[in-house]
């Protein structure tokens, strides 16, 4: 089975210093822009609108939050590293013929060798997969007061989730 390529670090034109928020955001903020500048950048941008609660804030918070979430996955599980695992095991497919998101989790959760960990890791990143529709209605409906009232606690699931992914991609450079 390939290995996952370890991921080039792009020359960045400036470091951006990380929003303060406190040293965990600042630390997943410098992780992400590792992996893509662009990642830091939507994450930066989901938590100022979080916090600034300006017009359309939710909208555009839950749209930068989204996209983060879904290019970390397709980032650290690429689908031609999980599809061979996936058609060897006989997992599940979407409609196109690639991994699901539930798959590309599992993909990534074989390498933790401790069972129950690694049950606890696929369900709270599956639940991300659960918040990550929450934030697609937002993008698509004008008022969404339930998710406004608790979006801090949806942002700290996506915030879980991109962390263990990022530390889950660092095993599978190494096996």
């Amino acid at each position: 089975m390939p290995s996952v390529p370890a991921l080039a670090i792009a020359p960045q034109p400036k470091l951006i210093k990380p929003h303060d928020r406190g040293w965990r955001s600042a630390s997943l903020e410098l992780t992400l822009a590792v992996f893509e500048p662009a990642f830091a950048n939507q994450f930066r941008g989901a938590r100022l609108r979080a916090e600034e609660r300006g017009p359309d804030w939710l909208t555009q918070a839950a749209a930068s939050f989204r996209k983060l979430l879904l290019g970390m996955l397709h980032t650290v599980a690429p689908d031609e590293f999980v599809l061979p695992w996936v058609q060897d095991r006989k997992r599940q497919l979407d409609r196109n013929g690639r991994p699901t998101r539930s798959t590309k989790i599992e993909w990534l959760c074989r390498s933790i060798q401790n069972k129950g960990y690694r049950t606890f890791v696929k369900h709270e990143l599956c639940s991300a997969l659960e918040v990550l529709e929450l934030l697609s209605q937002a993008v698509h409906v004008n008022d969404f007061p339930e998710l406004e009232e608790s979006f801090e606690s949806a942002a700290a699931r996506v915030e879980f989730a991109i962390a263990h992914i990022s530390r889950l991609s660092g095993r599978q450079r190494s096996s």
